[in-house]
């Protein structure tokens, strides 16, 4: 039993990498990334427009993402050390229920700004633009507005950031 259950475990890590392995950004490093205007739970639209000058994490997740979950403690904590050196973050959340994505935000204390559509990943309006293959997902800007890095993982984020902030 305990060989099979060994099996079954590294069979869906083998799994779990390609699929990661699979999830090469759309938008390409050194392209423009395309605009985000999303309302937050409160109604205020926020614009990726809005945050030009600065380096922006793009944090593409939901709280029904076990992956997700497991990467945002380690996402706080850069968020910590990069959001004093300038750096943003912003959240675009593919949950259908406010209030799922309430309690994920305030269980893992995370502080940047949310925005959703509340639609299911595949039908949002932001997934037609972005046509993510995986998430979390998070894609680093650069003060201009280009894509700079893209990560399916805080460690990877952090390795992007460490490439352009100094």
């Amino acid at each position: 039993m305990k060989k099979v259950f060994s099996l079954l475990c590294a069979l869906m890590f083998c799994a779990m990498s390609f699929a990661q392995a699979d999830a090469a950004p759309t938008i390409p490093v050194g392209q423009m990334a395309p605009e985000i205007a999303m309302p937050t739970l409160k109604g205020d639209v926020v614009k990726l427009s809005d945050m030009k000058g600065k380096f922006v994490v793009v944090d593409f997740w939901a709280s029904w993402c076990g992956d997700c979950r497991r990467e945002t403690p380690a996402l706080v904590e850069l968020y910590k050390e990069y959001n004093p050196k300038g750096v943003e973050f912003l959240g675009v959340s593919f949950d259908t229920e406010a209030e799922k994505m309430t309690a994920a935000v305030e269980k893992y204390q995370i502080p940047w700004t949310q925005v959703s559509e509340l639609k299911k990943w595949k039908e949002t309006e932001i997934d037609k633009v972005y046509q993510l293959k995986w998430i979390p997902s998070f894609y680093i800007i650069c003060p201009e507005g280009k894509v700079v890095g893209f990560a399916t993982t805080a460690e990877g984020v952090k390795e992007a950031l460490a490439k352009v902030i100094k």
